[in-house]
């Protein structure tokens, strides 16, 4: 299902940051926010407009994303990337599904483990303020930008940037705790994953957030990702460079919507 695919591309920047701490000159801001937070509510409902641009080498890939979310466990999407699309439904324990190629709706077999994932996958994108402060604490270098009005909403808006060496520090300790030192297999795993976080040392990830002063939602956001080429020790490239430009637009937060699953024609069989 590549619609899920780019669900993944589009909500990696959430599971690759760690909690850091921000600039002292917007602590007052967040302080607001962090009380608006706790007087407000939980987010049932959203729709979500998407696009993202990725360079890859000298590919370039454009794509767009339509979500649509219904609490407790209604989803819609659709996807476009280069001129080919899919559509997905998700309903409790069934999976919708169809694209460009077969404009047929069928119901996907999928296994629970996958199901549980692209479930975790909604919450993850989910803008509710749970998600919200901890992309805030996320962030370092965090700047305070003019605030905006986003669908008549007063809007928070700022700057910053995910610390990958706090991270690489982070995954570093936790990995030299589990490895025994005395283990030449162990040692090895980790002499390759140094090459890893040397790479990873070299990213550079900056977010642009709008936040709403409401209820403290995230109304809009925007990331620009540059990923070097990876190289081995003998130079050659195993992934190329990318670059990646992804937006995403929040709305009808909490607005009552629909999410009915598509009508399937009934599979008649085949002669065996």
């Amino acid at each position: 299902m590549n619609l899920h695919k780019h669900i993944m591309a589009v909500i990696l920047i959430f599971l690759i940051t760690t909690i850091v701490g921000c600039g002292n000159g917007v602590e007052a801001e967040l302080e607001a926010l962090r009380q608006a937070c706790s007087a407000g509510e939980d987010v049932w409902s959203y729709r979500m407009e998407g696009s993202s641009t990725d360079i890859k080498g000298e590919k370039t890939t454009e794509s767009t994303l339509e979500i649509h979310f219904l609490a407790p466990d209604r989803y819609y999407g659709k996807g476009y990337n280069n001129g080919e699309w899919e559509e997905t439904f998700i309903t409790s324990d069934r999976v919708y599904s169809r694209d460009s190629a077969d404009e047929e709706w069928k119901e996907v077999e999928v296994s629970p483990e996958v199901l549980e994932a692209q479930k975790l996958n909604l919450e993850v994108s989910n803008p509710g303020q749970e998600a919200t402060l901890k992309l805030i604490e996320s962030l370092t270098d965090l700047k305070k930008l003019p605030d905006e009005k986003l669908d008549g909403v007063d809007c928070f808006h700022c700057r910053g940037r995910a610390d990958i060496d706090r991270r690489v520090g982070k995954e570093k300790a936790e990995m030299k705790r589990a490895l025994d030192p005395s283990n030449p297999e162990h040692l090895k795993k980790l002499q390759a994953q140094e090459l890893i976080w040397e790479w990873m040392r070299k990213w550079k990830i900056e977010y642009e957030l709008w936040i709403s002063r409401e209820d403290c939602l995230i109304r809009q956001q925007r990331y620009d990702m540059q990923i070097p080429a990876m190289k081995s020790p003998t130079g050659e490239e195993i992934q190329a460079e990318v670059k990646s430009t992804v937006f995403m637009h929040y709305y009808d937060i909490n607005e009552p919507i629909k999410i009915e699953p598509p009508e399937v024609i009934p599979d008649t069989g085949s002669e065996k």
